[in-house]
């Protein structure tokens, strides 16, 4: 986890000492799979970063080449393994099966999937309620999402969570409303107010900035579209997740 946090954060220097200690524990996890389901978890993420990483960050493939080989496919179904059998980590491996389906492996559908499944089993929790909305949202089952947030707009009272909900009503009034300009209020609105999270907003920052984009070109605005989508992929880790 603190690795992770150290590479998404551009924090290159943090994570090189750090590295070669953390695979020592991880190299052990591999023995005990049999014994401990919860196993599956560390040997999964492994597997499966281990490749895939160091293809979407190229500044890490020299300090990859340092570790053995991972297998993705492998990684992929200890993950899955972990999901079903294991005692305590059970949500977490869910959690990065969702974020893998949804970042690497293009595969909105499969991670509505572990989304949904998240929510069923822990309905106070408000991150795994933004994830199913906005899987939700991204394979279209608009009418589903908007129960979810009608739902959610009386019982919960978070900034960060509202001003997702800001930006995921964007993308309901522009894709099941076709209702253009209040979608970019919302977009404008979002934009503005997740400002004050800093880097934690960027990517809801982006889903707008891609409402905006695709708003301004049904309007034959050809340089907003290139502006707005522009900013958009700035700020977008993985760019293909634009609710296009």
């Amino acid at each position: 986890m603190l690795l992770l946090y150290y590479a998404d954060n551009g924090l290159s220097m943090e994570v090189i000492p750090l590295t070669t200690s953390t695979y020592q524990y991880i190299r052990h996890s591999f023995d005990y799979t049999s014994v401990f389901s919860d196993f599956y978890f560390f040997t999964g993420l492994y597997d499966y970063y281990r490749e895939v990483y160091p293809d979407a960050y190229p500044v890490y493939k020299a300090l990859a080449f340092l570790f053995p080989k991972g297998d993705r496919n492998k990684g992929f179904k200890d993950l899955q393994t972990a999901a079903k059998s294991s005692i305590v980590l059970k949500a977490e491996a869910a959690s990065f099966l969702y974020t893998i389906c949804l970042s690497y492996e293009d595969d909105f559908q499969q991670a509505s999937s572990y989304t949904k499944s998240l929510h069923k089993q822990y309905p106070a929790n408000i991150q795994y309620l933004a994830a199913c909305i906005k899987n939700l949202l991204l394979i279209k089952q608009y009418e589903e999402a908007e129960k979810l947030m009608l739902k959610s707009d009386t019982t919960i009272k978070n900034p960060y969570f509202e001003t997702q909900q800001c930006i995921f009503k964007g993308i309901l009034q522009e894709k099941k409303y076709h209702n253009t300009e209040l979608a970019r209020q919302y977009y404008e609105q979002g934009i503005n107010n997740i400002s004050q999270f800093g880097v934690f907003g960027n990517e809801y920052s982006a889903y707008a900035y891609f409402g905006l984009s695709r708003i301004s070109d049904n309007n034959g605005d050809k340089h907003g579209k290139k502006t707005y989508r522009k900013k958009a992929l700035e700020l977008a880790d993985f760019k293909k997740i634009d609710f296009n």
